[in-house]
C-alpha cells in the first residue's frame, strides 16, 4: 500500500519460493486488486508448484468474493518430472490455473523475455531465480548512407535491419555493416531470491546490467548462512562476478546488521569478491535506473557537488540536446544541467533551465509526478535567490499534488509535506507549520517507522518549528529539546552522521539546554528564551532553551 507503484501498473507477479515472508502479502494484494479493478483486466502470477492451491485456499477462507471481470491466472513452475501434477484445492472463482511450465523461458512478449532457473535454498523446497531481459531491437538503417549506396527505402530495409547484406539489380552488394548501426542495447536484470547456491542461474544471468542478490550474513558466518540456506555478502559478489554483471544490489540483510558499520562491512565484502565498486545496499521501495550505456556512477554512490556536478550537467546536455523533446534521456540531461548550475551557485541560470524544463514537460504532456519533481527543484532555486514566497507557493503545489495522487499516508507525500512546513516556518507561519507536521508525523511513523530517514527529518523540522516560534510554551520548548536529542541518537545509530549531519550536537538547536530551579518563595520568575520572556511556574524544575547568541551557526 505504501509502494509508489500503482495496482493498475502491475500485470505480472513472480514468486521465488513459497516461504511465508515472500508469499503472505500476495493474497492481500490480490484482494485489493480485485476491489480496485473497475474493468476487464488480467493479472498473471508465476511461482513454484503449490502456489495455485495456496491462493485458492487463502482467498476462499478469507471470503474474497469472485470477480467475473478480473481474472488472475496462476502459472506454476516445475521440473519436468512433476509437470503433470494437478491442483488439489477447490478452485476459487477469480483464479484460473493456466498450466505448469518448466524452468527456462516462461514469458516471451514483443518487448521482453523472462526466464528462470531452479536455485538451492532449503531441502525439499522449490526456489527459483528470475532473469528479465529486453528483446533486442532491429538494427537501425542509416537512410542517407543507404541512399548513397543506391538503396531506396523499401522491403530490402528489413534484410538490412536483420544484419543481412542485400544485392541490388545491377549486382552491387550493399553490406549491412556499412549502412546500419546497432540499436539501443537491450538491458538485463537478474533477481535472485533466498539461496545458498544460485550457480544454475549463471548461464541465464550472463552479462546482466544489475544483479539483485540476497546477502543475509557476513562472510565469517558462512557456515551459519549455509545451514539456513542463505548467502553471505561475499557469495553474492562471487555470483555477480561469474555472471559478468555491471552492478550488484544486496538485499535480505539480517536484522543483526542494522547499523551503518555492519552494512558497510557487507558492502565491502561484496565489492571484494565482485571485483567492482558498483555495489548498493538495497532498501524498501528503492528505485534504480538501468541505463543502456553502462553509466553507473550512481551505483557507486559517488555524489558530485559544485563545479564538478555543473560540468557533468553541461556535458550531458551537450551530448543529448539534439534529441527530440520527448526523448527521456534528453529530459534527464536537462534536469541534471539545472541541478548542476544550482550546485555551482549559478542560481539565475539554474532558474532559466528549470523553468524551460517545466515548460517542456507541460508541452509534451508529461505525467504529473514528473512535473512535481521539477517544481520541487524549482522551489529550491527560488529559495536560493531569496524569493521565499514564490518557493512557498511551489512547495504548496507539490504537496497538494502528492496528496491528491498518493494520499496522506504515503512515503511520497511525507517529504513534500516536510518541505512545505519548512518554508512556512521560514516565513514565521509557525502555527500552520506545526499543524501540518502534527498531521504528517504520525502517518510517517506508522508507514515508515521511527528509524527511517524521512521520519527523522520530519521530526527535526517539527522540533525547529517548536523552538523558533516566539509564542512557544515551556512544554513545547522541552518537547523540542527531547526531540532533537532522540533524533540525534537514532540518526547516529542507524544512519551515521554523514547522512544527517544536522543532528550533530553543536548544530542541533543553536541553543543550550539548562535547568532552572525555582524556589517556593520566588513566585512569578521569568526566563529569557530565544528573544522573549517565558513565565516559569513556582516550585518546579524545568528544562528550557536559552539562546547562546543572535546568529545561528552555518548548517
Amino acid at each position: 500500500m505504501s509502494s509508489p507503484i500503482s495496482h493498475a501498473d502491475i500485470d505480472r507477479i513472480f514468486i521465488t519460493h513459497l516461504h511465508g515472508d515472500h508469499l503472505w502479502g500476495l493474497p492481500g494484494f490480490l484482494a485489493t486488486w480485485y476491489g480496485r479493478n473497475q474493468g476487464p483486466r488480467e493479472l498473471t502470477v508465476y511461482g513454484p508448484e503449490g502456489l495455485y492451491d495456496y491462493l485458492c485456499s487463502t482467498l476462499t477462507y478469507s471470503q474474497v468474493p469472485p470477480r467475473s471481470n478480473a481474472a488472475v491466472k496462476v502459472v506454476e513452475i516445475a521440473s519436468s518430472e512433476s509437470a503433470n501434477r494437478n491442483p488439489k484445492q477447490k478452485p476459487h472463482g477469480s483464479l484460473v490455473h493456466s498450466g505448469i511450465v518448466e524452468e527456462g523461458t516462461i514469458v516471451e512478449t514483443s518487448t521482453h523475455v523472462v526466464s528462470c532457473a531452479r536455485i538451492v535454498h532449503r531441502p525439499g523446497l522449490d526456489a527459483y531465480g528470475f532473469v528479465v531481459e529486453e528483446v533486442a531491437l532491429p538494427r537501425k538503417v542509416l537512410v542517407e548512407e543507404a541512399r548513397r549506396a543506391g538503396l531506396t527505402p523499401g522491403p530490402l530495409y528489413q534484410h538490412l535491419q536483420a544484419g543481412q547484406d542485400v544485392v541490388l539489380q545491377d549486382g552491387t552488394v550493399v553490406k549491412a555493416d556499412d549502412v546500419t548501426q546497432e540499436n539501443v542495447r537491450p538491458r538485463k536484470v537478474v533477481i535472485v531470491g533466498d539461496t545458498c547456491d544460485a550457480s544454475a542461474l549463471v548461464p541465464l544471468a550472463e552479462n546482466a546490467d544489475i544483479v539483485v542478490h540476497e546477502a543475509t550474513l557476513e562472510d565469517e558466518q558462512w557456515i551459519l548462512a549455509r545451514r539456513h540456506g542463505h548467502s553471505t555478502a561475499g557469495g553474492a559478489g562471487r555470483f555477480a562476478a561469474k555472471a559478468k554483471a555491471k552492478a550488484l544490489i544486496l538485499t535480505h540483510m539480517s536484522s543483526r546488521h542494522h547499523s551503518v558499520k555492519h552494512l558497510e562491512r557487507l558492502r565491502e565484502q561484496a565489492r571484494k569478491s565482485f571485483g567492482r565498486q558498483e555495489v548498493v545496499l538495497g532498501r524498501d521501495f528503492m528505485a534504480v535506473p538501468v541505463p543502456r550505456g553502462g553509466f553507473t556512477t550512481y551505483l557507486c554512490e559517488q555524489h558530485y557537488h559544485g563545479l564538478v556536478r555543473c560540468a557533468l550537467g553541461w556535458a550531458c546536455w551537450k551530448t543529448y540536446v539534439g534529441r527530440p523533446e520527448t526523448d527521456q534521456v534528453r529530459g534527464m540531461a536537462m534536469n541534471l544541467l539545472g541541478l548542476g548550475l544550482s550546485e555551482a551557485g549559478h542560481n539565475e541560470d539554474a532558474l532559466s533551465v528549470q523553468q524551460a524544463d517545466l515548460a517542456t514537460l507541460r508541452r509534451i504532456g508529461a505525467t504529473e509526478p514528473s512535473l512535481l519533481d521539477v517544481q520541487c527543484n524549482l522551489a529550491i532555486t527560488y529559495e536560493a535567490l531569496g524569493r521565499f514566497e514564490a518557493a512557498l507557493r511551489l512547495k504548496q503545489d507539490v504537496y497538494s499534488g502528492r496528496l491528491r495522487l498518493n494520499g496522506e499516508e504515503h512515503r511520497l507525500t511525507f517529504l513534500p509535506a516536510n518541505n512545505y512546513a519548512a518554508s512556512l516556518q521560514g516565513l514565521s507561519r509557525f502555527e500552520e507549520a506545526k499543524t501540518l507536521l502534527r498531521r504528517t508525523l504520525p502517518a510517517a511513523q506508522r508507514v515508515l517507522g521511527m528509524s527511517h530517514e524521512i521520519t527523522l527529518r520530519v521530526r527535526l523540522t517539527y522540533a525547529r518549528a517548536l523552538y523558533k516560534d516566539p509564542a512557544a510554551t515551556l512544554d513545547e520548548l522541552r518537547e523540542s529539546v527531547t526531540t532533537f536529542e532522540d533524533v540525534g541518537r537514532i540518526a547516529r545509530r542507524v544512519l551515521g552522521m554523514s547522512r544527517m549531519p544536522e543532528t550533530r550536537r553543536d548544530n542541533l538547536i543553536y541553543a543550550r539546554r539548562c535547568t532552572v530551579k525555582v524556589d517556593d518563595g520566588r513566585a512569578g520568575l521569568e526566563v529569557r528564551s530565544y528573544g522573549r520572556t517565558i513565565p516559569v511556574r513556582q516550585g518546579d524544575a524545568h528544562h528550557v532553551l536559552l539562546r547562546e547568541n543572535q546568529s545561528e551557526p552555518e548548517r
